[in-house]
C-alpha cells in the first residue's frame, strides 16, 4: 500500500518566517576603533578588513570599485588603525571611491562556509559634491543584498564635518543583519564621488534560541503530520 506523503508546508512557513525577513539596520554610531562595533555575537565566524596591508584579502571578501589609499593628508582611515587615537586618520589606509558613486563588497559562501548574517562598514569621509553642494557634507547610504542579488533594504543618514581632510570625529559605523544570508553590501554617498569607507565587518551569527525553537516546532508539526498519515493509511 502506498502511504500518503506528509505535508512539509508548516515547516517551510515556519523556517521562512524565521530566515527571510528583510534586513534590519543599526543606527550610525561614532567609530574610532574596532571595539566601537555595535554588532555583537556569538558568531560562528567573523572577519574585519581594515586595508592596512594595502590589500582587501580577508577570507571570502570581494571588492568591486574604488581603490585602497596610502597614508597621506587627505586619507581618512579609522582613527586607531595607526596605533593611536589622536583625531586623525592620515597615517592609515581606507577604501576610496576614486570617482565612483558606489563600492560593492561581496561575500563568498564557498570560501566562508555560509553567507554572513551581519555586516557593517565605517563611513570615514566625504569631500567634494558632484552637485555643487557644500564640501564635506553628504548623505551616506548602505544597502544589502541576499545571495541571489535581491535587495533586502537600505539605510541612509546625514554625514560630514565640512572638511575633506583626515579628521575622524565624524566617522560613523552602520551595520545590517539578515538571517537569510547577505551576499553583498553596497556603500555610497548621494551626490558625491569623493568619499572613503573603512573597517568592512562581516560575520555569521549563531542562531538565537527563538530561531531554533521555530525549527524545532516545524519538525514537531511535520512529525505529527506524518504520524496522522500513517494512522490513516493503516485504518
Amino acid at each position: 500500500m502506498r502511504l500518503p506523503k506528509p505535508s512539509i508546508l508548516p515547516l517551510v512557513l515556519l523556517c521562512a518566517s524565521a530566515a527571510q525577513a528583510a534586513a534590519t539596520f543599526t543606527s550610525p554610531v561614532a567609530y574610532l576603533q574596532a571595539a566601537d562595533n555595535p554588532l555583537v555575537g556569538p558568531f560562528s565566524y567573523s572577519h574585519l578588513e581594515n586595508f592596512e596591508d594595502g590589500l582587501a584579502n580577508t577570507p571570502g571578501l570581494g571588492v568591486a570599485g574604488g581603490v585602497i589609499t596610502s597614508p597621506g593628508v587627505f586619507t581618512d582611515s579609522v582613527d586607531a588603525d595607526d596605533g593611536v587615537t589622536d583625531g586623525t586618520g592620515a597615517a592609515g589606509r581606507s577604501a576610496y571611491s576614486a570617482g565612483l558613486n558606489f563600492i560593492t563588497f561581496s561575500f563568498s559562501a564557498a570560501a566562508l562556509g555560509s553567507l554572513p548574517t551581519r555586516v557593517g562598514v565605517a563611513f570615514t569621509d566625504i569631500g567634494f559634491r558632484s552637485d555643487g553642494g557644500p564640501v564635506g557634507f553628504g548623505t551616506a547610504v548602505l544597502e544589502v543584498f541576499d545571495g541571489l542579488g535581491v535587495s533586502q533594504g537600505s539605510t541612509s543618514f546625514a554625514f560630514g564635518d565640512g572638511s575633506a581632510a583626515s579628521a575622524t570625529a565624524e566617522d560613523r559605523f552602520v551595520g545590517a543583519s539578515f538571517a537569510g544570508g547577505i551576499g553583498s553590501m553596497r556603500v555610497s554617498f548621494l551626490n558625491s564621488t569623493d568619499w572613503e569607507v573603512d573597517h568592512v565587518f562581516y560575520a555569521a551569527a549563531v542562531p538565537e534560541p527563538g530561531t531554533w525553537a521555530l525549527w524545532a516546532a516545524g519538525l514537531l508539526v511535520t512529525g505529527a503530520a506524518r504520524r496522522r498519515a500513517l494512522v490513516g493509511a493503516a485504518s
